[in-house]
């Protein structure tokens, strides 16, 4: 069996015994390729519903605290930080919540911010840098 995969996949096959204990599997009555869901409770808690919750939560507060946003909601702590940090792509500065990306309006304003002053030193190129002229003076 693995030599006749070898021959098909060439080199992306899969070692003999990986080959092996597939076949083994589904030998064994195995007929989807598809991985188990892996053991442990079921995140039933992390529905679009509670993030949309907790999204609002932390838009109309940013100073809002875990503690806080973990209580209301009834859910747990690494729960509410996985919403936080995987679904909804907030992070911590300072002490308020923020946004991973900047929204459109934000982008367009830092552009025209670096715009204007990428202007203003190509017309005042040579007296930007003129206070910090140094003085090399021999000993």
């Amino acid at each position: 069996m693995n030599q006749r995969m070898k021959d098909v996949y060439v080199e992306y096959s899969l070692c003999c015994s990986c080959v092996v204990k597939w076949c083994k599997i589904f030998f064994e009555g195995r007929e989807l390729l598809e991985v188990d869901a892996p053991p442990g409770q079921a995140h039933r808690v992390i529905t679009p519903k509670m993030i949309a919750r907790l999204n609002a939560l932390v838009l109309e507060n940013h100073r809002i605290i875990v503690n806080e946003i973990h209580q209301l909601l009834g859910i747990s702590m690494g729960t509410t930080l996985t919403i936080m940090h995987q679904h909804c792509k907030f992070r911590k500065i300072c002490t308020q919540w923020v946004p991973h990306q900047l929204t459109v309006q934000q982008n367009n304003t830092r552009m025209g911010l670096s715009l204007s002053h990428l202007k203003r030193y190509h017309v005042e190129e040579y007296t930007v840098f003129r206070p910090f002229t140094v003085l090399v003076l021999p000993f």
